[in-house]
């Protein structure tokens, strides 16, 4: 018995069943294996507003341990911090 989960069981079969049928080795059967595996996930996180972007940002190493022990002993998340930040200093410039 495979240890593979079911739908990455189904995936291979029908990969490989389409090369044994002729089917050249290119992005096409990637494409199809991939497609199936997003249709079947589970449905993510809920969107708030607009949805959220990932970005990078650079902070000083004390100033992001002090705002993560903050954090913690808020129960908020690191980003959720950075999100009330941002929200406080366009609400005092009245651009919120």
């Amino acid at each position: 018995m495979s240890r593979l989960p079911s739908a990455l069981r189904e995936d291979r079969l029908d990969s490989v069943l389409l090369l044994r049928a002729g089917a050249p080795r290119d992005s096409a059967v990637t494409r199809l294996s991939i497609g199936k595996r997003k249709a079947r996930r589970e449905p993510g996180r809920p969107r708030q507003g607009q949805g959220a972007k990932v970005i990078s940002v650079t902070v000083e190493r004390h100033l992001l341990a002090r705002s993560d022990a903050l954090a913690k002993n808020m129960g908020v998340t690191g980003a959720g911090m950075i999100a009330r930040g941002l929200k406080t200093m366009l609400a005092a410039e009245g651009k919120l």
